[in-house]
């Protein structure tokens, strides 16, 4: 277990490097120590206290948050580096998990379950580079938002579709399916079009849904209901 802890901690080094200015103990949040002043937060992070004021918008050390700071990135080029590198040390990380629970017999979530020391650690390294943890916002999971934008005229959002992939919408009345547009989702299953319900439909008025589903029909998304008036 102890040479699976420090394999993540290599992990979190190598995934918290700069090529511009090494910050090997340091994420993109941190926590000041007891006792540890500007100075020397920003030497133990290689970069400068000017700069750790500046992205905490803070003039001086009085005007800093409590608790996590944000800590200074650099050009795009070394975030890019810096996001691929943290990336592959991520994977490397969760195959030496994996790895272990293998030789133990056990699944991953057993062996996590078992070995609460690593389990704290991950969870303590998740908090430190500011990671979404248990007191993260539920996914709202797929859903579709209609705005009227103007008399028969609404703009329709989803979210949650297959990427890349053909889908219908339509205007639901009682029994009745009317369909008014075929777009493509992109790449991360989203849309965002404006479609128009035909007159008739409105001056008819009365109170319908927007249907928004795949062309095999495996998967629909019904909005909140609409007044067309």
């Amino acid at each position: 277990m102890r040479r699976t802890s420090f394999l993540i901690v290599i992990a979190a080094t190598t995934a918290l490097a700069s090529p511009a200015m090494a910050r090997s103990t340091c994420g993109l949040i941190e926590e000041m120590q007891p006792g540890e002043t500007l100075e020397q937060l920003a030497a133990r992070c290689g970069t400068e206290p000017e700069e750790i004021l500046r992205v905490n918008d803070a003039e001086t050390v009085a005007d800093l948050p409590e608790g996590k700071l944000k800590m200074p990135v650099f050009d795009e080029d070394e975030v890019d580096d810096f996001l691929g590198r943290a990336r592959n040390a991520m994977e490397d990380a969760g195959r030496n998990i994996r790895d272990a629970a293998n030789s133990a017999g056990k699944t991953v979530s057993d062996y996590l379950a078992e070995t609460p020391d690593l389990s704290r650690e991950i969870s303590e390294f998740g908090e430190r580079i500011g990671l979404p943890g248990d007191n993260a916002e539920p996914s709202p999971g797929p859903q579709v938002d209609v705005g009227k934008k103007g008399d028969g005229t609404y703009e329709v959002e989803a979210s949650g579709l297959p990427g890349n992939k053909e889908v219908r919408i339509a205007l639901r009345r009682g029994d009745s399916l009317t369909v008014l547009d075929t777009v493509e989702t992109d790449t991360a299953g989203k849309l965002s079009v404006e479609i128009e319900v035909p007159a008739k439909t409105v001056e008819a008025g009365g109170d319908a849904v927007i249907v928004v589903e795949t062309a095999d029909e495996r998967v629909r998304l019904v909005s909140d209901i609409l007044a067309l008036d």
